[in-house]
């Protein structure tokens, strides 16, 4: 007889406005559940809100998460390892960077006999002072004491490891990331007459190109419609030069729904200053059939090459250059759209991923 799966589940710790990492386990979920896996999700109701688009049906094993006080973190933590000792979830996988919350569930992991995994994504964050000093201790501990670690990239895991004492035993490299069909709705058609001639979706954190961006269009003087999806530090950056970029029709803020974007958007823009590799939104966008801009550092050429983009050096010349090329070339713009679609998704497919996880997650 063959013995029963071990329950497991994904844990994800953000409460709205979902990142690239907190979409990408999303669909991981939903497409375990769609095979029968006994998967659970841990998250906030305000999070599913925001993602209830993913899925047109009643989404089985959820444990809806209270929402409490940081000061109270290490109750909201016991409850969960309470959960999974009631519901015989065996190995729970933290879909966020190392943290406080990680860094106190591998503590519990450990008393209460529950293997703890966690993702690290963090492709701008590769030196010591890149973090804070409770980070830094965070991520410490959690690194010791969690069974098993996801990096998003080989690099990722290089420059962590020169930072902190990694047990290679622990270590699993992401082989890719993916385009789920789970994200396709009736509203999600090929539209070649697209009104958004730029579109950038990020954080406005510094080395995600955000500044790059804004410099870039203070230099041009033809009226574009610009979509930049976003919010963060960097709104002063844009709010202090804003003057300057009056000749453009420029909408920026959070969007609740990037593919209404993508979908209207001739160019999608991946300016991180490290690595783009591999951006969720740049998946995204290329699945949208958007034309892609993407500087040229890390291991951006993972995924893109010189026939399927433009590849630039993060300086304005080069984007301002790259920018007049495919709004003037529309040919170029379709052809490279067309080429990136379908060499990214013959190799990155959402079953790779979801076998990837499953394993790691489960510890099969």
């Amino acid at each position: 007889m063959m013995s029963r799966k071990k329950n497991y589940a994904i844990l994800i710790s953000a409460k709205k406005r979902p990142g690239g990492i907190e979409r990408r386990f999303f669909r991981i979920f939903l497409n375990l559940i769609e095979k029968n896996e006994p998967c659970y999700l841990f998250a906030f109701k305000t999070f599913i809100e925001d993602l209830k688009s993913e899925s047109q049906t009643e989404i089985p094993n959820i444990v809806m998460l209270p929402h409490i006080k940081r000061i109270f973190l290490i109750f909201q933590c016991l409850h969960i390892i309470y959960v999974c000792k009631r519901m015989k979830i065996s190995s729970i996988h933290i879909a966020a960077n190392p943290s406080v919350l990680s860094s106190i569930m591998v503590v519990l992991g450990r008393f209460f006999s529950i293997d703890i995994s966690v993702s690290s994504v963090a492709s701008s964050q590769i030196t010591k002072k890149d973090f804070k000093l409770i980070n830094r201790i965070c991520i410490m501990i959690t690194y010791y004491l969690v069974k098993r670690i996801d990096f998003l990239s080989d690099s990722i895991y290089y420059h962590h490891s020169k930072i902190w004492k990694i047990d290679k035993k622990k270590v699993f490299i992401s082989p890719c990331s993916f385009m789920s069909r789970l994200v396709i709705d009736e509203k999600h058609v090929i539209n070649n007459n697209r009104a958004i001639d730029i579109c950038f979706v990020s954080r406005l954190t510094p080395h995600k190109g955000f500044e790059l961006l804004i410099d870039t269009l203070i230099g041009i003087e033809n009226c574009l419609n610009i979509r930049i999806c976003g919010e963060g530090p960097l709104d002063a950056y844009y709010e202090k030069r804003k003057d300057k970029l009056s000749q453009h029709n420029i909408d920026i803020g959070y969007c609740k729904n990037t593919f209404d974007v993508y979908r209207k958007s001739k160019i999608f823009l991946s300016l991180q200053d490290k690595n783009n590799y591999p951006s969720q939104s740049l998946f995204e966008a290329i699945y949208s059939d958007c034309a892609v801009i993407a500087t040229d550092v890390g291991e951006t050429r993972e995924m893109l090459n010189d026939s399927n983009a433009i590849l630039i050096q993060p300086l304005v010349m080069d984007l301002q250059s790259s920018i007049f090329v495919l709004l003037n070339n529309e040919k170029k713009r379709l052809e490279l759209a067309e080429k990136a679609k379908c060499e990214v998704f013959a190799e990155h497919t959402v079953e790779k991923f979801s076998l990837y996880i499953m394993n790691l997650i489960s510890n099969d």
